[in-house]
């Protein structure tokens, strides 16, 4: 068992050095007098590169200077006759994978301005047919352009040679098919590849009557929607605003803070409204259209309900304590609302209008001996004390009730607006978190 074994690994042994030694000397002799500075030559016309792209991740979505920088592959392929051997004289042999310097490469650049391309120069694989390869690891870094909305980013990577004519070296999309691939992608948790399109496109320079052809890549990247909005510090800020708006109504309405509160909460929704204006503006942002709609409404409800807190300090005046209240408004208010609001209709004076005064006999006021004109001025003085009085009275009683009622009516609309204002809170920020 031994001889046996020891056979069978020695024969292993001796068919990866012949093997070795096969691919060894396919290397050598294509590579005899091979000048990888001098382009391939087609008597049919130019060399024919197919280029193509594969995205494999989203590096950096630079939204301040508007630029996209991604990881990935960058396919090629062209036919170099100079590399073809006939596979029977070599063991079968029908490729070969070689170090990329060692070989003639197309000079393919970026062109965008502003932008950058990253090659790794790894091995490329060539075929008996003359065949070539070539899959190095690529990060680019373009600029992008941005829709108003903030939603959209489109990006263009334009590439192509940098020193060959289209006469010398054409350009080809790698699959034909127009799409860069993403066969390998792995998705972002801000963003999406909505789109890709690759476009061949030639142009003339006024220096050369050559065209220069090239291939735009372009990818069109889509926000993806905001799912967790009140953690997200774009809109924190102005929804713990939002939600003071119906806290505010909670405040006495009669007291200095209420009025206080009030031009605090207004200054305080512009100044986080043109806070984040600003500092979207600096980072080249456009805002999400639905974030963008939440702070404008937002906004719009704080300045309604300054409005109507104003018009509720107004109506607990010291100038409306002597003036009544319009019958409808108090037949709707404090006859009707203020029970579902849970307030009380207010105290009335029930007074009569007039004071029906009873006449105190003379003899019950004066003594035995007292004249009959004493008594009657007597008489008179306490008349005239006594109808005073009851006037007083019934004028201080009606300007309490009025007073009563105007702050009843000022309670009712702040309940109202407390609960109407929260209603709408809750709908719009449960409508932008779903």
């Amino acid at each position: 068992m031994g001889p046996i074994l020891y056979l069978f690994i020695l024969g292993l042994a001796t068919c990866k050095v012949s093997y070795a030694s096969v691919l060894e000397r396919t290397a050598a002799n294509i590579l005899n007098g091979y000048i990888k500075e001098v382009r391939p030559h087609n008597a049919d016309g130019p060399v024919i590169i197919k280029v193509g792209l594969t995205v494999t991740q989203l590096l950096h979505v630079n939204e301040k200077s508007q630029t996209l920088r991604l990881d990935g592959r960058l396919l090629m392929n062209w036919h170099d006759s100079r590399l073809m051997w006939d596979s029977t004289q070599y063991n079968g042999t029908r490729s070969l994978r070689l170090p990329a310097e060692s070989l003639w490469q197309p000079d393919i650049t970026l062109y965008n301005s502003g932008g950058n391309m990253e090659l790794d120069n790894l091995r490329l694989t060539i075929f008996s047919n003359g065949m070539v390869s070539y899959s190095p690891k690529l990060i680019v870094e373009s600029p992008c352009t941005v829709d108003q909305w903030g939603s959209f980013m489109v990006c263009h990577f334009k590439m192509g040679s940098w020193a060959y004519d289209g006469y010398s070296l054409d350009i080809r999309d790698y699959y034909g098919k127009g799409v860069v691939s993403l066969d390998d992608y792995t998705d972002s948790t801000d963003w999406n590849i909505v789109n890709t399109t690759i476009r061949r496109n030639e142009k003339f320079y006024q220096c050369c009557s050559e065209p220069y052809p090239d291939l735009t890549f372009t990818v069109t990247l889509r926000r993806r929607e905001c799912s967790d909005c009140l953690i997200d510090l774009d809109v924190l800020p102005i929804v713990l605003v939002a939600i003071l708006v119906p806290i505010q109504f909670l405040i006495p309405v009669a007291t200095r803070e209420r009025a206080t509160f009030t031009g605090l909460l207004f200054v305080a929704g512009i100044l986080v409204h043109l806070s984040l204006q600003q500092s979207m503006a600096i980072a080249q942002r456009v805002w999400q259209t639905d974030i963008k709609t939440y702070y404008n409404s937002t906004l719009v409800l704080i300045v309604i309900s300054v409005i109507v807190s104003l018009f509720n300090i107004q109506l607990c005046s010291t100038d409306r304590k002597r003036s009544k209240i319009p019958a409808i408004v108090k037949k709707i208010f404090l006859s009707g609302l203020n029970y579902l609001v849970l307030v009380r209709s207010p105290w009335t004076s029930q007074l009569p209008e007039t004071l029906d005064v009873k006449v105190i006999p003379g003899d019950e006021l004066a003594t035995e001996n007292a004249s009959r004109l004493e008594r009657q001025v007597e008489h008179l003085i306490r008349l005239v004390q006594s109808l005073v009085s009851s006037d007083n009275g019934r004028q201080r009683d009606r300007d309490v009730g009025a007073r009563e009622e105007w702050r009843a009516l000022s309670l009712v609309i702040d309940r109202l607006s407390a609960i109407i204002f929260f209603i709408i809170f809750v709908l719009y920020t449960a409508d932008l978190m779903g």
